[in-house]
């Protein structure tokens, strides 16, 4: 037989009804059939139950060159001249001649689970990220504040890209200069950052300036400079109140939260039961002179009274007084009387960090007598 009589012609139906087609039927009564297009495409399709699985066009200035479908008409594969896609829907992986595009998937809706090794794009965090068998992380380690190189832009940043972090030292940024702090990683959910600390018979934070209280980032005494091997029981500490605000505000959330915490030695805000007494309460940022602005929400947690920080100073409106800047409502200077030792200052004090000239070297929750404790702190997120 000569090679022009194995050819087979199909001639379409010119205004007929039906398309011709090739009818390939399987052993188990299955069939796929190889139908041309009713039209000048050059496009053949693979049809299965109804629905093309396959196809190829030769027409390289329209549509595809190539498809491959579910049963569902929903592309799996497409090739065109510009561009490969595979996958459905958010799935799809799309090559393209200036690089390869990935699946696009919100942080709330990576899945739970999920083969070691799969990359996708975290649309909310503009970050890639892998499945490690556990978790989703951000590919290289960005943004895990273990670094000045890879710090966090927000502690709930850092929480949602890294979910299992541990409390500890993290660094992250403050008007985009890395710094280093004490994050809590357990307490409601994480992401508190340690902004006052004390230890008893240690001297506070005497003789620091206003300059340093209010536009220094991290004002420290003891060796909170030995990362990653010091933790609150080695240093005293003041965040710079400018920076207070901003790192709550560089949260998602809207709303500004302080937690204050007193106990018999050094504990974790996240260690509860090991609390003496425990308060927290909203804040919306400060005034001019740095008194308290939009406290609402406290909430006694522990103890049975709220601090004196709350419901004198705060609730108060008295302004940030140090021994050089002299804001206070007495008639003399309240932190120079007192050991040289910054705070908001009324006429002078119920509930101090410090304590101070005449008293007890130690946080005070309340009054000036008998409430002071070994260890206080003060968080923020």
């Amino acid at each position: 037989m000569a090679n022009s009589d194995k050819n087979i012609l199909i001639t379409p139906n010119k205004n007929a009804a039906g398309i011709p087609q090739i009818a390939l039927t399987g052993f188990g009564a299955s069939t796929i059939s190889i139908v041309p297009s009713d039209g000048t495409t050059g496009k053949v399709n693979f049809v299965s139950s109804g629905s093309s699985v396959f196809s190829i066009d030769t027409n390289i200035n329209v549509g595809n060159l190539f498809d491959v479908s579910n049963n569902q008409n929903i592309p799996i594969i497409e090739i065109s001249d510009t561009k490969t896609k595979i996958g459905a829907a958010e799935s799809k992986v799309i090559v393209r001649g200036d690089g390869l595009v990935l699946s696009s998937v919100g942080t709330t809706s990576l899945p739970l689970t999920s083969v070691e090794g799969t990359i996708t794009y975290d649309d909310n965090h503009k970050t890639l990220k892998v499945y490690n068998g556990t978790i989703w992380v951000p590919v290289g380690g960005l943004k895990s504040g273990l670094t000045a190189d890879t710090a966090a832009e927000s502690t709930e940043q850092l929480i949602a890209d890294y979910p299992d972090s541990p409390t500890g030292f993290y660094w992250i940024l403050v008007d985009n200069i890395p710094y280093l702090f004490w994050v809590d990683m357990v307490y409601e959910g994480g992401g508190w950052i340690l902004v006052l600390n004390n230890r008893i018979n240690t001297s506070g934070m005497n003789s620091l300036n206003y300059s340093s209280a209010t536009q220094r980032v991290v004002n420290y005494r003891g060796s909170y400079a030995t990362f990653p091997t010091s933790r609150p029981d080695s240093f005293n500490l003041f965040v710079g109140l400018d920076a207070w605000i901003k790192l709550a505000n560089a949260n998602f959330s809207s709303t500004n939260r302080v937690c204050e915490i007193v106990a018999g030695s050094y504990q974790p805000l996240g260690a509860v039961h090991a609390h003496t007494k425990r308060a927290s309460w909203n804040w919306t940022g400060w005034s001019g002179t740095y008194a308290w602005q939009g406290l609402s929400g406290a909430k006694i947690e522990l103890g049975g009274s709220l601090p004196g920080l709350y419901t004198y100073h705060a609730a108060n409106g008295f302004s940030l007084s140090t021994f050089d800047v002299d804001q206070d409502a007495n008639a003399g200077n309240c932190a120079a009387a007192y050991s040289n030792q910054p705070w908001w200052y009324g006429a002078c004090w119920s509930g101090s960090a410090w304590g101070g000239t005449g008293h007890q070297d130690a946080w005070y929750w309340d009054s000036s007598t008998t409430d002071y404790h070994s260890y206080g702190a003060l968080y923020v997120r």
